[in-house]
């Protein structure tokens, strides 16, 4: 996002100013594990913040982490590059692995980003994400409304809802569907069949309408066509 793309920046900018060389990992902790990375110098930064998406790239599934033992690999590989601490940006995941590297006394700062809610705080990359979704979930109203159709937009969440919620806050959709739903005792098959079903067929008597449904990332329904076939 942006927003990382600016992080980035303002620590090559700083290891500049004290004469540090900042080497940064691509895909974040799996560089680490990886050994993929390199030396970042002035010119480097300057596309930065006029660059998109995070130009180091991240890997949002990376099971290495989890492997007990995995601090000590990420250690070996930091001292061979001659990597006197280390800076992470990224979400639960890394966040784990630099708790790990700090027990095990390895100079380490998290800055959280993810967009999921599964870290205790507000996280870098959130807003951005979600004005650029609702630019998107706009675009698509407008087909919406001129084809006749409903449309299930899925947006990422990790199991969780609150990304989904408050992009319906936003865009005001027909419906959101969240996994939190179960643990307040609703049935989501149920609410499906019984309710929004009904709901979306009124809605075709109306003109001029957009049916847009906000489905939640990892949310389990009998609707859900297997891609496999």
């Amino acid at each position: 996002s942006p927003g990382m793309n600016a992080v980035l920046k303002g620590f090559i900018d700083k290891c500049l100013s004290l004469g540090i060389s900042p080497y940064i990992f691509k895909k974040g902790i799996e560089g680490v594990f990886k050994n993929d990375g390199q030396e970042y110098m002035e010119e480097d930064q300057r596309r930065l913040l006029a660059t998109s998406g995070s130009v180091i790239q991240c890997n949002k599934r990376f099971r290495l982490i989890e492997q007990e033992g995995a601090e000590n690999l990420a250690i070996e590989n930091l001292r061979k590059n001659k990597c006197d601490a280390l800076i992470v940006l990224g979400g639960d995941g890394s966040m784990r692995l630099s708790n790990k590297l700090f027990r095990a006394r390895y100079p380490v700062v998290a800055l959280p980003g993810t967009i999921d809610n599964d870290l205790p705080v507000y996280c870098l990359g959130f807003d951005s994400a979600l004005n650029a979704t609702i630019g998107l979930i706009q675009m698509l109203e407008s087909t919406s409304r001129s084809m006749e159709r409903v449309h299930l937009a899925e947006v990422y969440g990790a199991g969780s809802g609150h990304f989904a919620l408050s992009l319906a806050h936003a865009v005001n959709p027909q419906a959101v569907l969240v996994n939190e739903m179960k643990e307040i005792g609703v049935d989501v098959d149920e609410f499906i069949d019984t309710y929004l079903i009904d709901k979306l067929a009124a809605s075709f008597k109306r003109e001029n309408k957009s049916r847009i449904v906000i489905v939640s990332e990892f949310l389990k329904h009998r609707y859900l066509i297997d891609p496999r076939g």
